[in-house]
């Protein structure tokens, strides 16, 4: 299926009318068929009200011929970023698990993300190396988990590794996917900017114990940009000694945006189940997402299931739109875990 044939009966030819919002959206998900977008991006366009663009997170599955999740996209000179420095396609690599804005009118993918969360050596990994930590940071090997040219023997004490995935409920790495990193002395940690609680004011991110340069990050002068609750890449000086007792040394710290989406856009997002309401409610990489009676619940090999009560840690693959900002109704979601 044609990504534009996945939401070409979204809007009718009649005028948009304020205040349809909501119904707009239920006929987005009762008349969207098919697991998810594939093939080609076609169509000459909706009449829809600047509605025109989606998100899509997920691995690329080619280059070649761009793919993303099983998203075939037409690649006109889009805005690359890998580690927050803007480059070429060709520096992707497939496996990458990355964000990606789309134009579907036009047919073209907007830009391409790829954001690890650590880069480091490993410092203590168990026995049959699922569980490392790597600069304070638990992480976890799956059966999912994407090693890019290495194996599991490469998993070793000191060896430097860089990992993307999400965090579950208590701040474990559910990794997606690990590669050996461009450069062996970049280390840094992705994460949220905690409240300090320790009593001499030591900040943390992920869980991680922090010291700054400037070292506090309460004197409004040294670190103005730095609030609780941010999310923060943080530079390790690596040459420092990194032990378990020892605060991480940050040589540079940047606030990076949150994944965001907008009212009415459409949405592929993989991800680990983060944090659970009582509502019914889930949360992945900081959006919210809900299930109603029409949302359609799959197997990882795509076979309908009844529905099922979501878990924190669940892998899940959801299809939807967002019915306010940062806020997605799930039209299906596929239990990858």
């Amino acid at each position: 299926m044609t990504l534009y044939n996945y939401c070409r009966n979204i809007f009718n030819p009649a005028p948009f009318k304020a205040g349809s919002a909501l119904l707009l959206i239920a006929i987005v998900l009762a008349s969207c068929s098919g697991d998810q977008p594939t093939g080609g991006v076609t169509g000459t366009g909706r009449t829809s009200p600047d509605v025109d663009t989606g998100l899509i997170i997920g691995r690329i599955d080619s280059l070649s011929d761009l793919m993303i999740d099983g998203v075939s996209l037409a690649a006109a000179r889009p805005t690359v970023l890998v580690n927050g420095e803007q480059t070429t396609l060709d520096t992707l690599r497939v496996g990458m698990p990355v964000t990606a804005t789309v134009n579907y009118d036009e047919s073209i993918v907007q830009t391409i993300e790829y954001k690890p969360l650590l880069s480091g050596p490993i410092t203590t990994s168990s026995d049959d190396k699922k569980q490392l930590e790597i600069l304070g940071q638990s992480v976890e090997i799956t059966t999912d988990t994407y090693l890019d040219e290495l194996t599991v023997e490469d998993i070793f004490i000191s060896n430097i590794i860089e990992v993307n995935g999400d965090r579950d409920n208590i701040g474990v790495i559910i990794a997606d996917y690990i590669r050996v990193p461009d450069l062996s002395n970049d280390y840094f940690v992705v994460g949220e900017l905690e409240t300090p609680d320790q009593p001499d004011g030591e900040a943390r991110v992920a869980g991680t114990p922090v010291e700054f340069s400037p070292p506090s990050i309460e004197n409004p002068t040294d670190n103005a940009e730095l609030k609780t609750g941010d999310t923060v890449k943080i530079e390790i000086d690596s040459d420092a000694e990194i032990t378990p007792q020892a605060p991480l040394k940050a040589t540079t710290t940047d606030v990076l945006p949150d994944v965001s989406v907008s009212t009415l856009e459409l949405v592929v997002i993989n991800g680990v189940v983060a944090k659970l309401y009582e509502s019914g409610e889930f949360e992945i990489k900081k959006l919210l997402f809900r299930t109603d009676e029409n949302t359609q619940f799959t197997d990882r090999s795509g076979n309908i299931i009844d529905p099922v009560t979501i878990q924190q840690r669940d892998v899940l693959r959801v299809t939807g739109a967002a019915i306010a900002d940062n806020l997605i109704l799930a039209h299906k979601v596929r239990i990858r875990k």
